[in-house]
């Protein structure tokens, strides 16, 4: 049984398809998912799941995106993508939706390949893997033991470079004994840090965090277990960014060097929890909530109609695509580069300009760290459709109509985030206003934007300049150097203005 696709139910509205330019070159507005410009066979595996779910197409969709970035780690790059560096694919969501909407029958529905190909490999080396290690550590423990009696008897140095060489195989099939975590759910960062370079010691430094219920998690993240009660997202937004990490401390979690940390993220919230990870001043300015995709999601109740199982094709194709991608990129040593077409990379560069054109007109001028990672969004949406059809062969290739779905995706993910944030940016802008009119009625001298921005420091001189264009109150004075240069804008108070 398929769902038709003329029936689909966009959350409260019906969805109404666009051309692949219109998408591509206009604001989506909230609920607009661009759902016809996505792969077939990801249309067709998200319909079904919404079908027996109930669950809204967005919410397929990005869940089902979520775990194609999951399963390709850092296995899989676009060559040269901004600036000289490699574009990644690492993504993080944060869903929100109400208790006892069925969000844990779609995740386990959607992970099922994931979890059937983790419990295979583990299968695999306890039974084959494990016994041959163990029987190898035995022996090289044995030598090492010999090597050691017989320097004390003989020439040392003859022994020691015997006993070095022994010493580092016997740390090599240690480091191999402990199989990679593939996934987690709720743990302190410091923990995360030791997973991530557990698991660098047989493959990548990655990890999924993942869950139905991330109340907890959240509840870390906003410090619950940081002695000074300051958020610890540290270690999430250099697993975005695939940057190193270093880590000193005592205790269980102990010391850790990364060298490139991969961090994909997926957690499904209550409302009340995203209300107060938005209302967490920290929170908005520490890096984890600009980088992170936030979605507002309505799924309406709705009576059983006893659906039939998901379609035995659509789902034989998610399971063989997970389990594709897992073997080819997720446990690769090395990276698989995806070269983009230049009209693909036209296109995310032209997204790119736009954004930077409306953060110079004032439009994004108080949320710039927020929309500079939109195009970054592209970039990751696009390699992670490329992968996604990529069947093994031929030259891999980030195409016109990946880069088409990437920006149309961040679009959206764009709106969705600005509607959220929009009371906090509006209090920010309050906030910032009271500061501006206090510093400049306490200066007989007036300020400059340069002089303001060395007091309040956390914003930028475009900011300052937008917020005092509405504070009618600070008036400015041009002064022209006689000798020439820069005109310099001091501001006022004139009460009377």
């Amino acid at each position: 049984m398929k769902t038709e696709m003329n029936n689909i139910q966009w959350g409260p509205a019906e969805f109404e398809p666009e051309t692949s330019a219109e998408v591509a070159h206009q604001e989506p507005a909230i609920n607009n998912y661009p759902f016809e410009l996505l792969p077939p066979k990801l249309r067709e595996y998200a319909s079904e799941i919404h079908r027996v779910t109930g669950a809204p197409l967005e919410l397929s969709v990005g869940t089902c995106i979520a775990f194609c970035s999951a399963a390709m780690g850092l296995g899989a790059q676009i060559q040269n993508a901004y600036k000289g560096n490699n574009g990644l694919g690492i993504l993080q969501f944060v869903f929100s939706l109400e208790s006892g909407s069925g969000k844990s029958t779609l995740l386990n529905l959607i992970r099922r390949p994931l979890d059937a190909w983790i419990k295979k490999r583990e299968e695999h080396f306890r039974s084959f893997e494990l016994p041959k290690l163990l029987a190898e550590k035995d022996l090289l423990e044995k030598e090492h033991k010999d090597r050691i009696n017989a320097s004390k008897k003989g020439d040392r140095d003859v022994y020691s470079e015997e006993i070095r060489t022994i010493r580092e195989k016997l740390e090599e099939i240690n480091n191999l004994l402990s199989q990679p975590q593939f996934t987690t759910e709720d743990c302190t960062l410091s923990a995360m840090a030791h997973l991530l370079w557990q698991n660098g010691k047989t493959g990548q430094e990655a990890v999924f965090s993942i869950s139905p219920d991330a109340r907890p998690a959240i509840r870390t993240l906003l410090g619950a277990w940081s002695k000074k009660g300051n958020v610890e997202d540290n270690l999430l937004v250099k697993g975005y960014s695939g940057d190193p990490h270093q880590q000193d401390r005592r205790g269980q979690s102990g010391s850790c060097r990364i060298k490139k940390a991969c961090v994909n993220l997926l957690f499904f919230i209550q409302p009340d929890v995203l209300r107060e990870i938005l209302a967490n001043p920290e929170m908005m300015h520490s890096g984890f909530v600009q980088r992170v995709m936030f979605s507002e999601i309505e799924w309406p109740l709705s009576h059983y109609n006893n659906p039939e199982p998901v379609d035995k094709t659509a789902d034989q194709w998610w399971e063989n695509c997970i389990t594709r991608i897992l073997e080819t990129y997720r446990i690769s040593s090395e990276p698989q580069f995806f070269r983009p077409e230049d009209e693909a990379k036209r296109l995310i560069v032209s997204y790119h300009d736009e954004i930077v054109d409306a953060v110079k007109d004032g439009t994004y001028a108080d949320v710039q760290s927020h929309v500079v990672r939109w195009h970054e969004w592209a970039y990751r949406f696009s390699l992670v459709l490329a992968v996604l059809e990529h069947d093994g062969i031929g030259e891999r290739v980030v195409t016109k109509k990946h880069a088409q779905t990437g920006v149309a995706l961040a679009k959206y993910y764009a709106a969705e985030k600005m509607a959220l944030i929009e009371q906090s940016r509006e209090a920010a802008k309050d906030a910032l206003k009271q500061k501006l009119c206090g510093l400049i009625k306490s200066s007989d001298a007036g300020l400059s934007v340069r002089q303001i921005q060395r007091q309040l420091r956390t914003y930028t001189a475009t900011s300052i300049r937008n917020a005092l264009k509405d504070i009618p109150e600070a008036t400015p004075h041009q002064n022209h150097p006689a000798e020439g240069g820069w005109t310099q804008v001091t501001y006022f108070w004139d009460a009377k203005a």
